[in-house]
């Protein structure tokens, strides 16, 4: 398959570039050989792919996770837009905590924050054992599935999205929007044909990164029982040392997953 058959060009080039690289600095036979292994499993991981079914390596339509990743900028976007527009627009009590709390999110580590959500919204988290204790609900299911990794994935990125669009915002001529309500356009017309519009460029820088980061991240689905994604798939092949031609595809997704995230990158850098 021509898929399949990029991948290996793809891979055995990385490896001839790390070959050439070790030998034109001259550096020492341990880096060398170290280098050397490196080229070969890469190489025979490229092999693998092209005389092998892709679908092995992507068992499902769903491991690439691009829904997910879609489904993550746009609840990002809307929870970041609206905050970045309260902080920049608005003035109100405690205003500069609020924004402190904002950014809290990207802070702390992924796995902190799941953690968290599987404390309060799990099966046996606090809302549960209270819808239980109170109106005598069954276990409902917040958390385990696709529903749950979108919502952690939405509170740990919006800062994200939000930082993008309100050093997009700091930029706009305030000008423009006071030429627009002297033309008579409302609050939301001035926020649809002016204000959106320019921040498009920050916006999309924003939503680049919240959708690679989305994509590459492992930690999030594993806790949440989630495994068709690209990123756990690597993660469990390259674990496991059972099967070494399944190590060998969890490193080609690992490569890909590079290569995408330095993709969306420089798009990101664009804007």
């Amino acid at each position: 398959p021509v898929f399949a058959a990029l991948i290996a060009i793809i891979a055995c080039r990385m490896g001839m570039l790390v070959a050439r690289d070790a030998r034109s600095v001259g550096i020492n036979t341990t880096s060398t050989v170290v280098q050397s292994i490196v080229w070969v499993i890469v190489l025979d991981a490229g092999r693998v792919v092209a005389a092998g079914d892709p679908r092995e390596v992507f068992p499902a339509p769903e491991a690439f996770g691009s829904l997910l990743g879609l489904a993550a900028v746009v609840t990002t976007s809307v929870v970041g837009i609206i905050v970045a527009l309260l902080l920049i627009r608005y003035e109100f009590p405690y205003r500069k905590t609020f924004s402190y709390l904002t950014m809290l999110p990207m802070i702390l580590p992924p796995l902190v924050g799941v953690l968290g959500f599987v404390f309060i919204l799990g099966r046996a988290g606090t809302v549960n054992v209270l819808l239980y204790d109170w109106f005598g609900l069954a276990p409902i299911n917040f958390m385990y599935g696709m529903q749950g990794v979108l919502l952690v994935e939405t509170v740990h990125l919006f800062p994200m999205m939000t930082l993008s669009i309100l050093d997009a915002l700091s930029r706009v001529d305030p000008h423009l929007e006071e030429a627009a309500q002297g033309m008579g356009a409302n609050g939301w017309r001035r926020l649809r044909d002016i204000t959106l519009p320019l921040t498009t460029p920050g916006y999309i820088s924003g939503a680049l990164l919240v959708f690679i980061w989305t994509f590459a991240d492992f930690i999030t689905p594993l806790v949440l029982g989630v495994q068709d994604l690209l990123a756990p798939q690597a993660y469990l092949n390259i674990v496991q040392f059972g099967d070494r031609r399944i190590f060998r595809m969890g490193i080609v997704i690992s490569a890909l997953l590079v290569l995408l995230a330095i993709v969306f990158v420089l798009a990101a850098r664009q804007y």
